[in-house]
């Protein structure tokens, strides 16, 4: 579209910010269930990195678009079904949904967003609506992930079922993610585990509830893991697969004299799947060191979503619009947003931005545990007790429930 819409190098800078953004969110994908394994098992991160990513790359680049396919549909129904299990027993276990939704209520976990128009509000109304539909615009409408998927479809009647039916399925899958947090809070509400050291990191939380509640039956914990692999697997191969056709259409194609063989593109195809996921499995320890995932993958998202969305609709509501002036425009916003981006993890990587939390309690703990240098007892801990979500289709495949805002955190993912 681009191409025709303006010329060769939109259609080329476009390619290159899609393929910026797979390369800053893939490890994100990789570490993800390599964090929650870790918290099950005690295997250390740096092993099942490399097993995660040479599984994923293999079927990937053997199985093509077919294979992923595929095996999204035996991922899926895993990923599904291992979160309904642990709600099932999570509410029978709490005493039924009255207690959950008694115990959010009662410490002020269930708050919608701030009622203000500000755009640097972190829970504004703006955020969460204006912000919120532009993402899932153009993660539904022109990321090269999904359209790949609806080419495969016949027709445009068929597309537009299986439009409605993921939407569908997506709002279902992050209400049971929204409550699983809601249940870890109500399980963890009176014993803080990221204050007492039971868990290392925020994103630790639902693996550590799982292990709490369904840890003495045998195979739920591992079926909870394999939900939690079939969600990070599958958006990683729809991404190498993705970026492996890119390559291909937009940067290897257009400059070819003679077509290349079945052959040839076959193996440029694979060489490229195994290229990007060594690069994605590297990046992993970078990952490690900047924060949590929600807020990696919303920060990645936005250096190349917003400019790509901008300059497809300038190219279909503003006619008059010419190359250089949009190639200009989505230089500057890539810019200017990798610029905020890159300052706002600083911030938070020294501490200078902090977020506001509610407060924890550690008061009705039952075991024993170190308390850090600056704990009072007789205040209350203000940290994060985060809800773990697992994404399916195109975006992350975990994200966290950030009591501050429970509502807008788990919509926004």
């Amino acid at each position: 579209y681009f191409e025709r819409r303006f010329d060769r190098r939109v259609r080329i800078f476009g390619s290159c910010l899609f393929v910026v953004m797979n390369i800053l969110w893939q490890p994100i994908c990789i570490y993800v269930p390599a964090l929650t394994l870790n918290q099950v098992s005690g295997i250390s991160v740096g092993k099942i990195v490399p097993l995660t990513s040479f599984i994923c790359i293999l079927y990937t680049s053997v199985g093509g678009i077919k294979g992923v396919v595929w095996t999204d549909v035996i991922q899926g129904t895993v990923m599904i079904g291992s979160m309904l299990i642990v709600i099932i027993k999570g509410t029978l276990d709490l005493g039924g949904l009255s207690v959950v939704l008694d115990h959010n209520r009662q410490y002020d976990r269930l708050v919608g967003p701030d009622m203000t128009f500000d755009p640097t509000a972190r829970m504004g109304v703006f955020a969460l609506f204006v912000g919120g539909a532009l993402f899932k615009l153009q993660a539904n409408g022109i990321n090269q992930a999904i359209v790949q998927r609806y080419l495969t479809l016949p027709n445009n009647k068929d597309v537009k079922k299986a439009l409605v039916l993921s939407l569908i399925g997506f709002m279902f899958v992050m209400l049971m993610c929204v409550y699983i947090g809601m249940l870890a809070f109500a399980e963890f509400y009176h014993c803080d585990p990221i204050t007492t050291g039971l868990a290392r990191a925020k994103d630790q939380v639902i693996p550590l509830y799982v292990v709490k509640n369904v840890g003495h039956i045998p195979g739920l914990v591992g079926l909870f893991v394999a939900g939690v692999f079939s969600a990070a697997l599958s958006s990683l191969s729809t991404a190498l697969n993705s970026l492996s056709g890119v390559i291909l259409t937009d940067f290897v194609e257009p400059f070819r004299k003679k077509p290349l063989s079945e052959r040839q593109t076959a193996y440029l195809l694979r060489g490229v799947v195994i290229s990007f996921g060594l690069i994605s499995m590297a990046s992993v320890p970078i990952v490690q060191r900047l924060g949590l995932v929600m807020q990696l993958s919303s920060t990645v998202a936005a250096i190349t979503c917003g400019p790509l969305l901008g300059a497809f609709s300038v190219g279909m509501l503003l006619p008059f619009v010419k190359t250089e002036s949009l190639l200009t425009g989505i230089s500057c916003a890539s810019s200017f947003t990798a610029y905020i981006v890159v300052r706002a993890q600083i911030a938070i990587f020294t501490g200078s931005l902090t977020f506001p939390a509610k407060p924890v309690s550690i008061e009705d703990c039952d075991y024993t545990f170190d308390l850090p240098e600056n704990w009072n007892a007789t205040t209350t801990a203000y940290v994060l007790v985060p809800l773990g979500l697992i994404v399916l289709n195109l975006c992350l495949p975990e994200v966290f429930f950030s009591i501050q805002n429970p509502l807008y955190q788990s919509w926004h993912s």
